[in-house]
């Protein structure tokens, strides 16, 4: 028995040897991102196919002027074995308005392409207009608030097109996403939606604004009824965090509660790095990933795609406001649906997003000045 048992002792030993010296000379295992989630608004569970229309030109405006857009409908989808009863086309759909960043080269619908058809695939329409055509940014606003009604009169007219669903005062319902420069304009749209004869959005979702030399607009006159998310990333200049910071303080008016800030923090411990740097909402470009071009990952799923669909569903159909508002329970491992980013794939837990319930203070010392 002792031999035996010796043999296996020196059969483990050897295999523990062989394993380091596997690893040492460079073939251990990548560890790499989280796969798709399975479920939630970040995943694949998909319930319609996505079909794109367009441009579109507001009416007595010329092509490649700013004034054209492209839309993204929800339409119902063929059986299939996993899915034998799919749902139809649906005959009215929350819509929303996606702004992109200045200088992402986003003149086409392609650097945020995956970001639109996950909107359209998870039921609502999505408006992208190419308002960075333009020259000058003092003028960005006024066109997109006209691409806006424009596409708001189109889906409603347009018999190919999925209607806007309505809200209680028979107005389109819909929210506002934008990143970057488009990120600021979706603030200043729901800032000026009223006073500019625009439907007040439910929701705005602001990713890294950046006010550039755009015009500045007064937070307070955001509708307090609107639930405003802002999102940060650390690896991000400070000149692109502080507008949020400053923002979130000038919201007096929206309860915390509706206004959640969330900071998403870099991990490198696997291959590719999760940096939340400024361009990582795009999803096919090479300012994404470095050094992996035009990657969707887990900062799409577990960020873009699920804060999107999760605040624009929490306002405009009453699903995943635990996603949206990050009050939902805390799981065994500390992070909410909100704040979860899934596991490396050797069991490591990717940095979870952070719910900053005062972005003044958590900001104030080392980036953000408000005084």
């Amino acid at each position: 028995m002792k031999k035996n048992g010796m043999k296996l002792s020196g059969f483990s030993l050897a295999g523990t040897l062989f394993a380091i010296g596997w690893a040492q000379a460079g073939f251990a295992q990548t560890i790499t991102p989280p796969p798709e989630p399975t479920s939630g608004p970040g995943s694949a569970q998909y319930l319609y196919g996505v079909v794109q229309s367009g441009p579109f030109t507001v009416s007595g405006k010329s092509k490649n002027s700013g004034y054209t857009y492209y839309t993204y409908t929800p339409v119902g989808l063929a059986p299939s074995p996993a899915n034998p009863n799919p749902l139809p086309t649906p005959k009215s759909a929350p819509i929303v308005l996606f702004l992109s960043a200045e200088d992402s080269g986003a003149t086409t619908t392609t650097d945020y392409l995956a970001l639109l058809q996950q909107l359209a695939a998870m039921g609502f329409t999505t408006v992208f207009p190419n308002y960075t055509d333009l020259e000058l940014q003092k003028d960005y606003a006024a066109v997109i608030e006209a691409d806006l009604l424009s596409a708001f009169s189109q889906l409603k007219n347009n018999t190919t097109l999925v209607k806007p669903a309505l809200g209680s005062n028979g107005e389109p319902l819909y929210s506002v996403i934008g990143h970057s420069e488009g990120g600021y304009l979706a603030l200043n749209l729901a800032a000026t939606a009223s006073s500019q004869g625009v439907p007040i959005p439910a929701a705005v979702v602001s990713y890294e604004a950046n006010p550039g030399k755009l015009p500045a607009f007064n937070a307070l006159a955001i509708d307090p009824s609107t639930l405003v998310l802002l999102l940060v990333g650390d690896d991000d200049d400070k000149n692109r965090i502080c507008p949020s910071v400053a923002v979130w303080s000038q919201m007096t008016q929206i309860p915390s509660v509706y206004k959640p800030f969330i900071y998403a923090r870099s991990d490198s411990h696997g291959t590719p790095a999760q940096l939340a740097n400024h361009w990582f909402p795009l999803t096919y470009t090479t300012k994404d990933t470095d050094p992996t071009q035009y990657a969707v990952d887990d900062r799409d799923w577990n960020i873009t795609y699920k804060l999107s669909v999760a605040v624009t569903a929490c306002t405009t159909t009453g699903l995943y406001c635990d996603y949206a508002l990050g009050n939902g329970p805390f799981n065994a491992y500390g992070t909410t649906t909100q704040t979860d980013m899934g596991f490396w794939s050797d069991g490591t837990l990717v940095l979870p997003l952070v719910l900053e319930l005062n972005p003044v203070s958590a900001f104030s010392t080392d980036k953000c000045s408000l005084n």
